[in-house]
């Protein structure tokens, strides 16, 4: 579903160029989890945001191949690229209080992404608001109603983070990237959003990409595992054998 070869991000805003990524290579299959885990600096969340269209700066460059089904995600026009961001590829940031926008009340912020498609989808405002408030129940939120219309300071970080995947998923994407969703949450609310992916991933078959240097995270939700060290990719294999049998020294010492 989405194959990624060869990718390289450099950056020109210092005096000596930076390569932040390097030939970095994996697949994703239909309805596959998979874990890129590293540390601070490992290239890891750079390599999320260059699939999900996000880094378009001037100051840096990317080359490489990122196909989604058979779509060059690199050389894609923005126009065309905008089209793809939200209906095909689904992204949750680290911390929903500094994404969400604290002076919009949570609902009209899950349904951005349909706004944005209005003449296209051709929705109403009422049906907006029937399938913002669906995707926020499918998602856990129980009071959506209620949430709906609240801000983003007047409910808790589960909460956000939830409201931030119904987003994410409204508009159903083949692909969901979560670049370190539960970071900022705590260990039970963390298990539930973990568990929330699981469920998810199983009733929707969409594909997810988890990026994370929280390995019993990583261990508990996917099933394939990417281990990146300074914008190289220096193990990749299922969970169990990352998990059970690391080849590199370096995956043994962030195990271990």
């Amino acid at each position: 579903m989405l194959t990624v070869k060869d990718l390289r991000i450099e950056f020109f805003d210092h005096e000596l160029p930076e390569v932040a990524v390097k030939d970095v290579d994996f697949t994703i299959e239909d309805s596959e989890i998979l874990g890129i885990v590293g540390e601070s600096g490992s290239g890891k969340s750079m390599t999320a945001m260059a699939i999900a269209g996000l880094l378009n700066r001037k100051d840096l460059t990317k080359s490489g191949v990122i196909d989604l089904d058979g779509i060059d995600l690199l050389n894609l026009p923005r126009t065309k690229l905008r089209e793809i961001q939200g209906n095909d590829i689904g992204f949750v940031f680290q911390d929903p209080l500094n994404s969400m926008n604290p002076v919009l009340k949570v609902g009209p912020q899950v349904e951005e992404a349909m706004r944005i498609r209005k003449k296209t989808l051709g929705l109403s405002k009422e049906e907006m608001k029937a399938i913002a408030i669906e995707n926020m129940k499918s998602v856990g939120l129980d009071d959506a109603e209620r949430i709906y219309d609240a801000y983003p300071h007047q409910i808790s970080g589960g909460q956000r983070q939830r409201a931030m995947i119904a987003a994410a998923l409204v508009l159903k994407p083949k692909l969901l990237i979560c670049d370190e969703p539960t970071t900022a949450l705590d260990v039970t609310v963390q298990k539930k959003i973990i568990d929330l992916l699981k469920k998810l991933n199983r009733e929707t078959h969409c594909s997810i990409l988890f990026i994370s240097h929280d390995l019993s995270v990583i261990r508990a939700l996917c099933d394939k595992v990417v281990v990146m060290k300074d914008g190289l990719v220096v193990e990749e294999g299922s969970s169990k054998e990352i998990f059970s049998n690391p080849k590199e020294e370096y995956t043994r010492q962030l195990i271990f």
